[in-house]
């Protein structure tokens, strides 16, 4: 594996820390009017994603969230989706397309079908998950190249969401209650088996963005278990931004082969005022 490719790999991994935050999954269903969310329809996210390797950074991709409420005969429910992609000036090196989307049930907080569907320098892959919550189940079908197809039902015990869910849940919970240095452990489906990740939080801070907006913000940081990618110990740092919305703005992380940041770049249709942000002046 060459170290794009390591590079585009960790990318589209980290969108699970800026979902999964602080809270147990028994938490992130515990919450049901639509009215409370961080979110609201038409919300969209678009971030850059900047690699460094030596002395240059290069802004390599892009990646872009959206949540729709379904209202119709067909279905109820939200819509979640998260597609990233590499610039078109780098595609000759390494195209990628990554789509991850999830239908949730009338609870936002329920998902009930989640699909992955990634072209990553010609390695693809394809992930399906049914969740059947009332029978404490989930239907995995799973296609990668190189590796034989997966079609199998995982047992769960209590809430397990899926990342990009989760995404959405976690936002909707306020920090206050939070102190520094206190550290939570999370769990998640994600590549087909459950994974427990430990969050430490560490306060709040203001935070100028590498394309020079302004924030203040929530930081917060998750320890990587050994034999990644990343160095011994290495623990990825995120902020979000310290208001009712509580956006991802800003994701680093040292890798073995370099560094990344992936930063927020525009946001419409927020669901409260962002109070956080500070105009550029």
């Amino acid at each position: 594996m060459n170290a794009m490719q390591r590079y585009f790999r960790l990318f589209f991994s980290l969108q699970l820390l800026i979902l999964l935050l602080f809270f147990s999954p028994s938490e992130l269903f515990s919450q049901s009017k639509v009215s409370d969310y961080a979110f609201g329809d038409g919300e969209k996210l678009n971030y850059t994603v900047s690699y460094n390797w030596g002395i240059i950074w290069i802004n390599a991709g892009a990646v872009d969230f959206h949540a729709r409420k379904q209202n119709n005969k067909e279905a109820s429910g939200w819509h979640f989706l998260s597609t990233g992609h590499s610039v078109p000036n780098l595609d000759w090196l390494y195209k990628v397309r990554d789509t991850f989307e999830v239908f949730t049930s009338n609870n936002a907080f329920q998902p009930m079908k989640f699909r992955r569907n990634s072209f990553e320098g010609g390695h693809q892959v394809f992930n399906s998950y049914t969740f059947y919550p009332q029978e404490h189940k989930v239907h995995i079908l799973a296609k990668e190249s190189k590796k034989p197809d997966l079609d199998t039902t995982l047992v769960i015990a209590g809430n397990i969401t899926d990342v990009l869910t989760a995404t959405y849940l976690t936002r909707s919970h306020a920090f206050k209650q939070m102190k520094e240095g206190e550290i939570f452990r999370i769990s998640m489906l994600i590549d087909n088996k459950i994974t427990y990740l430990p969050i430490e939080y560490h306060g709040k801070e203001t935070l100028r963005t590498p394309n020079g907006l302004s924030f203040d913000c929530i930081r917060f940081s998750a320890r990587i278990e050994t034999g990644t990618m990343f160095l011994a110990n290495e623990k990825i740092q995120v902020w979000v931004s310290d208001d009712e919305n509580k956006i991802p703005v800003l994701i680093e992380a040292k890798i073995k082969v370099g560094a990344i940041k992936v930063h927020l770049n525009t946001f419409e249709n927020l669901q409260h005022p962002l109070t956080s942000f500070h105009p550029l002046r």
